[in-house]
């Protein structure tokens, strides 16, 4: 029994029109938890959101987004200028090596996220 090349079209066009494609993603991304920190000296707030292998920071002087450094303890992001250090449930941000804010505490997830790194 010989099969014609269009019989064999028309069965695999048949069983292709009976599978379903898995869903699209979709295109706007849901939003990542935003943690924010206070800071004791004067209350300063700083907000981070961890992406990946980084954090973007919100500071009261502008926002970064740091990299992934190598750390002994904590979460540790750095740039050639600033960084970011969570250990022990502390906040650390230095710029060029001097704190700008140190014992920022984690007051919340500012919209419902769930634990930091």
């Amino acid at each position: 029994m010989t099969h014609s090349p269009f019989r064999i079209l028309v069965v695999l066009a048949a069983a292709a029109a009976g599978c379903r494609r898995a869903p699209a993603p979709s295109a706007t991304p849901s939003p990542l938890p935003e943690y924010v920190f206070r800071c004791p000296d004067g209350g300063a707030e700083l907000r981070a959101r961890y992406v990946a292998d980084s954090v973007v920071l919100q500071l009261p002087a502008g926002t970064a987004t740091l990299p992934l450094a190598p750390s002994g303890s904590g979460a540790r992001y750095a740039n050639d200028t600033l960084e970011f250090w969570e250990h022990a449930g502390a906040v650390r941000v230095a710029q060029r090596g001097r704190a700008r804010y140190e014992g920022c505490r984690r007051v919340t997830a500012a919209d419902g996220g769930g634990r930091t790194p």
